[in-house]
């Protein structure tokens, strides 16, 4: 299952990819909602494994995110377990 999700995510950052190739933000010119919703996943993809190196636009867009300063921690306040530590390596 972790397999064929990681397979999903890369089918569609492939498609994010190439708009954000030509776009900065999802919709028009500005940060949007949208931008927001999509991006939601991404304070997480060191800790699933999302390959973001793959995507230099997924990434440049995630930076242009992490500098507005309400995003840098989208989830302060929220009631939720303490996440797992990141394993580094292969051991």
């Amino acid at each position: 299952m972790v397999e064929a999700g990681l397979n999903e995510f890369v089918s569609t950052a492939t498609i994010l990819e190439r708009h954000l190739g030509a776009a900065d933000w999802l919709v028009g010119s500005h940060v949007t909602y949208a931008d927001f919703r999509v991006a939601c996943v991404l304070p997480f993809a060191d800790l699933a494994g999302l390959p973001l190196a793959d995507f230099p636009h997924i990434a440049a867009w995630h930076a242009r995110l992490m500098d507005i300063p309400s995003w840098r921690n989208p989830f302060a306040g929220l009631e939720a377990p303490e996440l797992p530590p990141i394993r580094t390596g292969t051991g």
